[in-house]
């Protein structure tokens, strides 16, 4: 959580195993998405794994899993 506003959460990924390069694995994704749900306050979740364009798979499949309220 960030030091100023309790409420809000922000997760910042870039990449697994190789930084900034790596997609994330289904199991990953899924993990992830029951995570974002179980938050009350504003989430930001930021895939910084752009060096290949995993980036925008990766949130895409992470908004299919966690639901339309989460975009």
């Amino acid at each position: 959580h960030p030091g100023g506003w309790r409420r809000l959460t922000y997760i910042r990924l870039h990449g697994s195993p190789r930084m900034y390069y790596s997609a994330y694995e289904p199991p990953f994704i899924s993990a992830l998405s029951r995570r974002l749900r179980a938050q009350t306050g504003p989430v930001w979740c930021i895939f910084d794994n752009t060096a290949e364009g995993a980036a925008l798979g990766d949130a895409l499949a992470t908004l299919a899993k966690a639901g339309p309220n989460l975009a």
